[in-house]
């Protein structure tokens, strides 16, 4: 009984020992958090408070098409965006913009057409309660617009920021996001890169053989 009461004593004390270094580790991470977002306001504030800061968005991973971006994508949808909140990342290095997006077909994954999802993207702005703001644009990626309809290559992140269940991102990076452009009937490519091989292959190509393409690419949905 004394073995048992020790192990009991032990197990109960690792785990208070663990709460508590969570409850510290959480409470320095956001101690770091409110330092980076009081750093950047003081950076808005002197430079007249307003920062205009340019950043490049994640292009760690590179297609050469729409079959290669298919097939590493988990979510492929096309959708419209309605409406978007920006907001500051953890570490106040960039703002993120949540799209509330209306999915029209879904050529891949779990999602259902009619569904409203939100889907977190690069660049955008940030005001501060004493009305300095920043704002973020990235170098190689064209910023999404409301009210414009877009094909997504898309992946599950994290938490969503308008309510709507859960959060999603673009799997590929800035490759994996075209607008279908109704007034011209062309396809423009998210990614603004001269040599990028999506940005050569698909600029400027009609929506309609793009779609052929793309449902060519995704094959049989799953």
């Amino acid at each position: 009984m004394k073995r048992n009461s020790s192990v009991l004593v032990g197990i109960s004390l690792c785990a208070a020992l663990y709460a508590v270094g969570t409850t510290l580790l959480a409470a320095w991470q956001g101690g770091a958090q409110d330092q980076a977002v009081k750093a950047l306001e003081e950076r808005a504030l002197r430079n007249g408070g307003q920062l205009a800061q340019q950043f490049a968005a994640d292009r760690s991973v590179v297609c050469s098409n729409l079959q290669e971006l298919a097939r590493r994508s988990p979510i492929v949808v096309i959708g419209t965006t309605l409406r978007h909140r920006s907001r500051l990342t953890p570490d106040a290095k960039c703002v993120n913009s949540d799209f509330a997006v209306s999915v029209q077909e879904v050529l891949k994954g779990q999602l259902r057409p009619g569904s409203v999802i939100t889907v977190s993207l690069p660049g955008g702005g940030h005001r501060f309660p004493d009305g300095a703001s920043v704002f973020f644009y990235p170098s190689n990626y064209r910023l999404t617009i409301n009210d414009r309809v877009y094909a997504f290559f898309l992946r599950a992140g994290g938490k969503d920021t308008l309510g709507r269940g859960p959060l999603y991102e673009l799997a590929l990076g800035v490759q994996g996001q075209f607008e279908l452009d109704r007034g011209t009937g062309m396809v423009i490519p998210s990614v603004r890169m001269p040599n990028d091989p999506i940005a050569t292959r698909y600029k400027d190509m009609a929506i309609t053989r793009y779609l052929l393409e793309l449902h060519q690419a995704v094959g049989k949905r799953k």
